[in-house]
């Protein structure tokens, strides 16, 4: 769009989509629980395959961890420390899955209640 276009309409309609911290977060759920449940329909699963699935788990894991430890962050102090709690059990249970001694499919119940917990966006 021009910018004499966006002088003459500054509230006109806008390609660009805004979403939700809520949506994002969502989408990133969507995206490491899908690895890990991919990891579980693999008919010639591979551990090179379940390590990545489960790193990008912790990463995203750890990434709520810290936001959550940050002053500003805005949430309840309870369900802050909730979530950290959670990122934890998910960094011990994802050892235990990649040495053989944990089941996948807890990592993947967990992140979908989260996910029901933040719908759709």
């Amino acid at each position: 769009m021009q910018n004499t276009a966006l002088s003459q309409n500054p509230y006109g309609a806008s390609d660009t989509v805004v979403r939700s911290e809520r949506s994002i977060e969502y989408q990133a759920f969507t995206r490491v629980t899908g690895a890990l449940t991919a990891y579980t329909r693999n008919q010639n699963p591979q551990f090179a395959d379940l390590a990545d699935a489960v790193h990008q788990n912790r990463r995203l894991w750890n990434i709520l961890a810290r936001d959550v430890s940050l002053d500003e962050n805005e949430l309840p102090v309870e369900l802050r420390a909730n979530i950290f709690s959670l990122a934890q059990f998910v960094m011990r249970h994802s050892a235990q899955v990649l040495s053989g001694e944990g089941d996948i499919q807890t990592l993947i119940d967990l992140n979908k209640t989260i996910m029901r917990g933040l719908g759709k966006g």
